[in-house]
């Protein structure tokens, strides 16, 4: 008798795996919870527990120390994390019912902080404990659950790791066609996924089935495309379970030759792993072939090498089959007390660990040990026994057999609704056809007079905007034309009769005369630039030329720049220019935007001031915005005027100023493009004789300290 691998060869290293993952896990979800909370120490802990895996005390020394230090922090991730290490710690220490504990209570914990990453991982612990605990049905649940869940994120890697382990629980129940329709889908997400690693197990996994189905070809095929992919691979692991399934299945095909040269192969892959486990299973293996092929010389060799091993490392079921193997050995050499002893002792092994078929293979030793000895009370024992556990062995098998009917029915039953539904399909697909080309013609006619409509009508807008352009173009010359004919070419002639002068008396002028006559032109020369740099501007805006680049700067150097070039202006009326506010206060604007703003709202304030009038420039903060004032105590703004200040379209003429100065009328204007241009608003307060109040807003430079201005 031998001991094949068990159908998920993975199962038993998974929660090895998934210790090294949720560390990496437990670096990086910290740091969201709690920003103030150093982590290090407890990822350091997470890392001695995984280190110290084995050794039960210093391992929950560690996990203890984990849950004192996030409770004390308030950590919830490290709280249930350290959970989910305590049911690690239990598992590796063969307590199954505290694994489950603390499994289960880190699954809530994680469900409560919404961690789908962490939810299916304790999926994966809760299954893998109640499969090795054999609780299939409960474990079942589980990874349904955990497949859902996987597939909600179209986590590939997931999905074939449930439905590989949902196979492997079919598979122990008896269900092979659930079992193996679960793991074709298993070996689809990992072939999407890439994942050439759980492929092969996956493919190991469903030729195990048809190994068990007695398809022995399909078997060795599914066992050689594993094969390949664990020698690509370079997997000792995944190579040592394959050649011992080989061998298992040259073994039921009665080639035990054949056998032993794969489960030799296997043995040398475990010991380079040094697989204890896996290297009592092998050597009982090749034990039961020498058994069978009747060298008991070589054939007990190799199982006292198998029971010392397994009792060893404590493998209570390889030490059942060597001890229930060695008694057949005795038996066949007519050593029928020494054959009972070793029945006996296997008998209470296989009652311990509750291994049936190893109980009813020490039974039948016992049986036809005592029989030949004429002790045939204790024989007729051991048959009853044996007969007995081959009845439930048979009942399970024929409820399995049972369900498996019952689920080919189910798939019978529903493939037959399906084709139902397909033909109804086909029907409504045709009459829904039918009704969908009326539809699609009616629409394409509506659709098609819409767009006529809405065509004429854009036309009509389009024609209705090029008339309004058109008109306002010609406004806009005709207004540039008045300006340039009025206002502007009679300071430049004044100022070019002058400089004739000059340039004629020449030989008969002084430099302080020259410097006499020139220094009353500055304020026309100024007053000239400023309406030809203001009517350049308002033509640009009008083709929309112009480009915003916002910076981030202070306000206060350029209201000292403004007040530099205005500064000679001021004096010939005795003006003060005073500044009022924060000089800290940091904003966003296009600076030459803002600097023409800035000119044209204190120019308007000097030349609407009385002499010896004050001009004030102030600075604040209101809400998330800058507010810029300039304040002047001049003639003030009829009211009436006020509503149309800033109405490009509006006839109001520009005024003079208390000197005479003359405006475009344009100055107000662009200035209202520009601050909205830089995303604020600006208004006026005013009142005739008593002055006015110009103020705008600009965004704060939220967030960005004065040292890096």
């Amino acid at each position: 008798m031998i001991k094949k691998v068990q159908l998920i060869v993975s199962l038993n290293i998974t929660i090895l795996i998934i210790l090294s993952i949720s560390t990496l896990t437990a670096n990086t979800s910290s740091v969201k919870e709690n920003d103030n909370f150093d982590t290090t120490q407890i990822i350091q802990l997470y890392d001695s527990i995984k280190n110290n895996i084995y050794s039960f005390d210093k391992a929950i020394g560690f996990a203890n120390t984990c849950f004192e230090l996030s409770k004390h922090a308030g950590y919830q991730h490290g709280i249930a994390e350290t959970n989910s290490y305590l049911g690690k710690i239990y598992f590796h220490n063969g307590e199954l019912d505290s694994a489950l504990f603390y499994f289960n209570r880190s699954l809530i914990q994680f469900k409560s902080l919404e961690d789908k990453n962490k939810i299916i991982t304790l999926f994966n612990y809760i299954g893998v404990t109640y499969f090795i605990d054999g609780e299939f049905k409960p474990a079942i649940a589980i990874f349904k659950k955990g497949l859902q869940l996987s597939d909600s994120i179209n986590d590939l890697k997931m999905i074939a790791d449930f439905a590989n382990k949902l196979g492997a629980c079919y598979e122990e129940l008896g269900f092979y066609t659930k079992s193996i329709n679960v793991l074709v889908k298993a070996l689809e997400a990992s072939r999407l996924s890439g994942n050439r690693q759980e492929e092969a197990h996956i493919l190991n996994n469903i030729g195990i089935i048809f190994q068990n189905l007695n398809n022995y070809e399909k078997a060795g095929n599914y066992y050689q495309q594993a094969q390949q992919i664990f020698s690509d691979l370079n997997d000792p692991q995944g190579l040592s379970d394959i050649l011992n399934n080989f061998g298992d299945l040259y073994y039921l095909k009665e080639n035990y030759q054949k056998a032993i040269e794969y489960f030799k192969q296997a043995l040398e892959f475990s010991r380079e792993l040094e697989d204890d486990f896996g290297v009592a299973l092998i050597i009982n293996n090749i034990g039961g072939c020498y058994t069978m092929l009747q060298n008991f010389e070589l054939a007990d060799e190799y199982l006292e090498k198998a029971f010392q091993l397994a009792e060893e490392i404590g493998y209570h079921e390889i030490i059942a089959s060597s001890l229930a193997n060695r008694g057949n050995i005795q038996m066949e050499k007519g050593n029928y007390t020494a054959a009972i002893d070793f029945g006996e002792r296997s008998l209470k092994e296989a009652k311990d660990i509750g291994a049936i078929s190893d109980e009813i293979v020490a039974f039948e030793l016992l049986y036809k040990s005592y029989s030949e000895l004429n002790r045939f009370k204790e024989a007729f024992r051991c048959l009853k026994n044996s007969q007995l556990l081959t009845d439930s062995i048979n009942l399970i098998e024929q409820n399995n057999q049972i369900h498996e009917i019952e689920a080919k029915y189910e798939t019978e039953k529903q493939e037959q609704e399906i084709e139902i539904l397909k033909r109804e399909k086909e029907v409504n697909r045709l009459v829904q056809n039918y009704l969908i080309g009326v539809i699609i013609i009616g629409s394409l006619l509506i659709i098609a007079l819409l767009i006529l409509y809405f065509n004429i009508r854009r036309t009509k807008k389009a024609l209705e905007k090029s008339e309004n352009d058109l008109i306002l173009a010609n406004n806009t010359k005709e207004r540039i034309l008045s300006i340039i004919g009025h206002d502007m070419l009679s300071p430049i002639g004044t100022n070019k009769e002058i400089t004739d002068l000059i340039i004629k008396e020449k030989n008969n002028l002084s430099i302080q005369d020259i410097i006499r006559i020139l220094t009353p032109l500055k304020p026309a020369l100024d007053t000239s630039y400023y309406m030809a740099e203001n009517l350049l501007l308002w033509g640009r805006l009008q083709r929309k030329k112009i480009s915003n680049n916002p910076v981030t700067g202070y306000l206060k150097p350029l209201i000292d720049d403004c007040f530099s070039l205005l500064e000679f202006h001021a004096n010939l009326k005795a003006i003060a220019l005073q500044f009022d506010g924060d000089e800290t206060i940091n904003a966003i604007f296009d600076k030459d935007q803002l600097t023409i703003v800035l000119r044209n709202l204190i120019s308007n304030a000097v030349k609407f001031s009385e002499k010896k009038g004050i001009v004030t420039v102030s600075l604040s903060k209101e809400n998330a915005y800058a507010v810029v004032s300039v304040t002047d105590t001049g003639i003030g703004i009829p009211e009436d005027d006020i509503a149309i200040l800033f109405n490009k379209n509006s006839e109001l003429e520009s005024r003079f100023g208390t000197n005479n100065e003359k405006g475009t009328g344009l100055g107000l204007i662009i200035v209202k493009d520009f601050v909205e241009s830089n995303k604020g608003k600006i208004w006026v307060k005013s009142k005739e004789g008593k002055g006015s109040r110009f103020s705008f807003t600009l965004p704060l430079a939220s967030g960005i300290s004065n040292d890096k201005k």
